[in-house]
């Protein structure tokens, strides 16, 4: 293979990308490395899935914890609703907009505050990883809001109703705090 020819499947690869799919180059490459790390892997056989469910269940019984060691310049909080943790991520220069986006409150946050309610993927199996928290970190970034993260409950231990009553309780508190045109 020749540089010609690798040049011509990137040109390519970046023009269907921009003008066929209407998506960043950054967006594709993300899901094609999520795809690669995460994608559905089949299960040779009983023993697997067994195994797989149980780690699974082992590792979602236990708080999600955050790595430290991801540099974020926004403002993160920690707080908990209905025993679902909720990460609230804020502006640098806005570190109160974290404690109020922490809801519910019965103080209100400031009717102007955007904020935005982000679900992260991960088949309700696994936990945010730090692709996530970077993206979080640089759309709080470019838009000036704050990001709401629930870390909803995961199977095996939950189902996807049990998750999704919790999620919503979440963002129906959530609006009784916030107009809905800033959430």
């Amino acid at each position: 293979i020749t540089i010609a020819a690798i040049a011509l499947a990137c040109a390519g690869f970046s023009a269907y990308t921009v003008f066929g799919e209407n998506r960043s180059i950054m967006s594709k490459i993300a899901e094609i490395v999520l795809h690669i790390s995460y994608g559905k892997k089949p299960f040779k056989n009983e023993a697997e899935l067994a195994a797989f469910l149980e780690e699974r269940r082992a590792e979602n019984a236990q708080p999600y914890i955050r790595l430290k060691s991801i540099r974020l310049d926004a403002c993160v909080q920690e707080t908990v609703f209905e025993g679902m943790q909720v990460f609230v991520l804020s502006p640098p220069h806005q570190p109160q907009a974290a404690q109020k986006a922490a809801m519910p409150k019965a103080e209100k946050p400031h009717p102007f505050e955007k904020r935005i309610f982000y679900l992260h993927g991960g088949s309700y199996f696994y936990n945010p990883d730090p692709a996530h928290w970077r993206m979080l970190d640089k759309l709080i970034r470019k838009t000036g809001a704050s990001v709401v993260l629930p870390v909803y409950p995961k199977a095996p231990n939950y189902s996807c109703r049990e998750s999704f009553e919790k999620v919503f309780a979440y963002y129906k508190a959530a609006l009784a705090e916030t107009s809905p045109e800033n959430l």
